[in-house]
């Protein structure tokens, strides 16, 4: 009898030791073990922007030191932009050219090729004094201080798909 309680008390020991070598759980809900970290979703033909902090206010101009204005900190949230961002002068040159275009269009300035495709005729110069490039300028109504400007709602560029 004795050796039956040595043998259930090891056994006990054995069963509680084996017991604590396992996963330890503490209650607490940790989620699905082993997964790959989540990362953000790179929209396509986007670049993302960090968030970021600048200040606004007082500066080094203040030099009779008023503290008019009072410096304050402003914060960015990271945002995505598009990657083919333009400069403001990029996008005058692409006005440029749909305004000379539609220039070379309503004149008549095309040039056909061998298999008989016509093609703007890039080569003649515009003389936008002609009277026949009149809509392609603001009316007088609608003039400031009488200057003599392209109204850009006019500006049409054709586009085509080619697949």
């Amino acid at each position: 009898m004795r050796n039956f309680m040595v043998f259930g008390v090891c056994l006990l020991l054995s069963a509680v030791v084996l017991q604590s070598c396992g996963k330890k759980e503490t209650g607490q809900l940790v989620g699905v073990l082993d997964r790959p970290k989540w990362k953000g979703i790179n929209p396509l033909g986007m670049q993302y922007i960090k968030s970021g902090v600048f200040h606004i206010g007082g500066n080094d101009q203040d030099i009779f030191n008023s503290y008019v204005q009072r410096p304050r900190q402003v914060s960015i949230v990271g945002f995505f932009m598009d990657e083919t961002e333009i400069t403001n002068n990029e996008y005058r040159q692409f006005v440029n050219y749909v305004r000379d275009s539609t220039a070379h269009t309503i004149l008549g300035d095309f040039i056909q090729d061998d298999y008989g495709n016509e093609s703007i005729d890039w080569e003649l110069p515009i003389d936008y004094a002609d009277e026949t490039l009149d809509e392609m300028y603001v009316s007088e109504d609608d003039q400031i201080f009488g200057k003599r400007e392209f109204d850009n709602t006019n500006l049409r560029y054709a586009w085509t798909e080619v697949d």
